[in-house]
C-alpha cells in the first residue's frame, strides 16, 4: 500500500495562508514554533538525549549559575525566570521557546539549512494551560529544577496528590516553593506535575519581546504530543529546498538575526561578518 504524499510547502506565502486556513480559535491561545527538522520533537532541551549530562545534574547547573551571576538573577522572580535567564544563554531547561508571531516561527525554522524538511508548529492552547510567570502552578513546576532525578523519579510514580504530598520528595518541592512564597497552601496538585502549560512571561527581555515570545514549561513528562491534553497541534512541513528562498522572504518583512537576536553582542556579530572584520 502506498504512503499517502506529505504536502511540503515551497514559499512564506503559502505557509502563511494554511495557517490562515487552520485559523485561531476566540478561547484558546495560538502559539507556534520553528524547527530546522521535522524530525525535531515538541521537547525542551534538558530532555533531549544529548543533554542527559546536564539533565542528571539539573539542580546543580541551576546553583553554579546562581552562585556565579549573583546580580544578574538578583531581580528575578523564582525559578522560573531563573530558568528563562539560563535558555537565554544557552543552557538547556525545562522550558521551551514559542512565540504569538508565525513570522518568528518561519523564522526560526528557516534560520539553517538541513538535510531535512523544515517545520513549523502551530498550537491551540486551552485556557486552563494557560499561566503567568507568578502562578502556583509554574512556581511548583519550576521548582522541580531544585530536586534531584531520583526525587524526580518520585514523583512520576505517586498515583494521587496524597501520595505526592506525603512523600519525602513532595515535602522537598513544597519547601522550595514556600522559599518563593511563604504562604503557599502546602499541598501540591500532582496532575499539575504531570501536565504541560503555556506560560507568559514578564517582558522584560528583549529578546522575548522581540521574538513576541512566551515559553512552554515540562513537569515530569519529557514530550508534547497530539495527544497531549489542552494542546491541538498543526504541523507544516517546508521543503528543504526551499528554505533559503523563505528565510529571504522573512528578511525582507524586517525578521532578521539582529531584530530576532536584538542583544549588542548579536549586532556586532552581525556587523563583522556584513564588514568581513577579523577577530581582535
Amino acid at each position: 500500500m502506498a504512503r499517502p504524499k506529505i504536502e511540503k510547502f515551497d514559499s512564506l506565502w503559502d505557509i502563511l495562508k494554511e495557517i490562515e486556513a487552520w485559523g485561531s480559535v476566540d478561547e484558546k491561545n495560538t502559539i507556534y514554533r520553528g524547527h530546522i527538522s521535522y524530525q525535531h520533537k515538541l521537547r525542551p532541551g534538558i530532555f533531549r538525549s544529548q543533554n542527559e549530562r546536564i539533565k542528571n545534574n539539573e539542580r546543580i547547573v541551576l546553583r553554579e549559575l546562581i552562585t556565579r551571576h549573583p546580580r544578574d538573577s538578583s531581580d528575578d522572580i523564582g525559578v522560573f525566570e531563573k530558568l528563562v535567564r539560563m535558555q537565554h544563554y544557552g543552557l538547556p531547561t525545562r522550558l521551551l521557546d514559542v512565540t504569538y508571531n508565525p513570522l518568528v516561527a518561519v523564522y526560526f525554522a528557516c534560520e539553517h539549512q538541513s538535510k531535512f524538511d523544515a517545520e513549523v508548529i502551530a498550537m491551540r492552547v486551552d485556557t486552563n494551560h494557560f499561566k503567568y510567570f507568578d502562578s502556583d502552578t509554574v512556581r511548583c513546576i519550576s521548582n522541580l529544577s531544585n530536586l534531584s532525578q531520583s526525587e524526580i523519579r518520585v514523583i512520576k510514580e505517586c498515583k494521587s496528590s496524597s501520595d505526592l504530598n506525603k512523600s519525602q520528595a513532595g515535602l522537598r518541592l513544597t519547601d522550595f516553593v514556600m522559599q518563593e512564597r511563604p504562604n503557599f497552601h502546602p499541598r501540591i496538585n500532582i496532575d499539575h506535575l504531570k501536565d504541560f502549560y503555556l506560560v507568559g512571561p514578564r517582558l522584560n527581555n528583549p529578546r522575548i519581546q522581540a521574538q513576541n515570545g512566551a515559553f512552554l514549561i515540562f513537569g515530569v513528562e519529557e514530550e508534547i504530543s497530539s495527544k497531549s491534553s489542552g494542546f491541538e497541534i498543526k504541523r507544516i512541513r517546508i521543503d528543504k529546498e526551499k528554505v533559503a528562498v523563505i528565510r529571504r522572504s522573512v528578511e525582507l518583512l524586517g525578521f532578521t538575526e539582529s531584530t530576532i537576536y536584538p542583544e549588542l553582542s548579536k549586532t556586532s556579530d552581525v556587523l563583522r561578518r556584513k564588514y568581513g572584520i577579523a577577530g581582535t
